[in-house]
């Protein structure tokens, strides 16, 4: 999507793809250390040791910081990579990303 809407020639799109590639593997291993982190703060509860909640939803609060300034800083390294002429392709992109970063919305619940 990002290729086409930017308009990107041969050698931006292998600039793109390398950067594809680190967001991806940073992004995974951010994911799997809350998963991680998930699992060690809802085992707190077998045993009703709660003393290590909070340091632990801290930690999740920073991952997903992290996650944050991660996608920021991608899509700022992709601007890099525009042309000056794909600039406004690029500025109509962003105006859309918060659509596409958004949660989907489901169908409302049955009342039964």
């Amino acid at each position: 999507m990002i290729i086409k809407e930017l308009h990107f020639d041969k050698d931006q799109v292998s600039q793109y793809e390398k950067l594809i590639d680190v967001h991806k593997n940073t992004i995974k291993e951010l994911d799997d250390s809350i998963r991680i982190t998930k699992n060690d703060l809802y085992k707190t509860l077998e045993n009703d040791n709660t003393s290590e909640k909070d340091s632990l939803v801290n930690r999740l609060s920073n991952l997903q910081k992290q996650i944050e300034t991660v996608h920021y800083d991608h899509f700022a390294d992709i601007k890099k990579i525009c042309r000056p002429d794909q600039i406004n392709y690029f500025n109509e992109l962003i105006s859309k990303l918060a659509e596409f970063f958004s949660p989907k919305k489901g169908p409302p619940p049955h009342k039964d």
